[in-house]
């Protein structure tokens, strides 16, 4: 009876070794996922803030990429491009995962640049 205890404990450590790890991924995996969720966010209200700013500069995009940069380096310190276009204007910004579990994450939105215009009533 005393080896069959001894052998029950065995394999529920080796049951915990084996299941452990990959909880472990699975977690990261959803930490990950909640970050690029957040990040979509962030980049949307830099990229309107962004535009916005470019807008009341009259075309100068030299704040609106300040702007973008600063919104989206409260989310992470990763790079952000800042596109001023004729049919309005793109953030990307690049990631820099909490886990590695993605390696490459680009997060870009568009504004249109009709948005900001007001016609008289």
């Amino acid at each position: 009876m005393l080896n069959l205890k001894r052998d029950q404990k065995g394999q529920l450590l080796i049951e915990a070794a084996v299941a452990l790890p990959i909880l472990i991924i699975l977690f990261m995996g959803c930490v990950q996922l909640v970050q690029i969720g957040i990040a979509h966010i962030v980049v949307q209200d830099a990229v309107y803030e962004a535009g916005r700013q470019a807008w009341m500069d009259q075309g100068d995009t030299f704040n609106a990429k300040r702007v973008a940069g600063e919104i989206c380096r409260s989310l992470s310190p990763g790079p952000t491009e800042f596109i001023c276009q004729r049919q309005g204007y793109i953030v990307t910004h690049h990631l820099k995962p909490i886990f590695a579990v993605i390696k490459d994450i680009q997060v870009r939105h568009t504004c249109p640049a009709d948005l900001f215009r007001t016609e008289p009533r």
